[in-house]
């Protein structure tokens, strides 16, 4: 719904926030949601991503492609770029990145 690039967060923080108050029931806050924290880097390699069921997708789609390739060459040779796209959207990893606090932010 929203973007985490950073000309664009403001608003969507804003939309974000108005769309949950919309909603019926009692509003609360969960988890980071009012500090606004972003999403893992886009240049994230894959070894930085540590929740295991990121791990075991990579993997498994990797096994996939070298089976559906005839097993030619090593199976950590197979792309899997696209699916690194998919997983900076839906990895749980987005939740556990460390509190990000900077000089600029403490004054």
């Amino acid at each position: 719904m929203g973007s985490d690039h950073p000309a664009e967060r403001a608003k969507s923080a804003k939309m974000t926030a108005m769309f949950h108050t919309s909603l019926t029931g009692t509003i609360f806050i969960y988890q980071g949601q009012e500090i606004g924290l972003c999403n893992v880097p886009r240049d994230w390699a894959e070894e930085e991503y540590k929740d295991i069921e990121t791990i075991q997708a990579l993997d498994g789609q990797r096994d996939f492609r070298w089976k559906q390739n005839g097993k030619k060459g090593k199976p950590e040779d197979i792309d899997v770029s696209d699916v690194m796209r998919d997983m900076r959207w839906t990895a749980r990893d987005n939740g556990r990145t460390p509190m990000q606090v900077s000089s600029a932010s403490m004054q």
